[in-house]
């Protein structure tokens, strides 16, 4: 019976161990993460049309850059003199580019585009 105590503690030991060691797993974390939606895409604003007999940007475009010099503006276009003749108000950024917005903007502040 001397051993006894000593089983009684082996196997209170043996018990502690065991439920802490029980006590220290966590849930293993999930396999398939729940799914995000997917980004949206970034939306460019679409250029407004040109009015009627304005040419649109596309077309004056021929380069395919993005961007209008005032070279690229035809003089003969009657439609667009008042867009040469005042460019740089039609560049708002002043980079001496017009970029389609800046076109589209300039094209439909007056009837042929023409200001007022």
């Amino acid at each position: 019976m001397r051993n006894a105590p000593l089983r009684h503690s082996i196997v209170l030991a043996g018990l502690l161990l065991a439920g802490t060691a029980s006590a220290r797993q966590t849930t293993p974390p999930p396999t398939n993460p729940p799914s995000l939606p997917p980004p949206a895409p970034e939306q460019q604003p679409m250029p407004q049309q040109a009015p009627a007999g304005v040419p649109s940007f596309d077309s004056l475009d021929t380069a395919h850059r993005g961007y209008l010099k005032r070279s690229d503006i035809p003089r003969d276009v009657e439609s667009l003199q008042q867009l040469r003749a005042h460019f740089p108000e039609a560049d708002r950024d002043g980079n001496g580019r017009l970029t389609p917005d800046e076109y589209a903007a300039y094209t439909q502040q007056a009837p042929n585009g023409s200001q007022p």
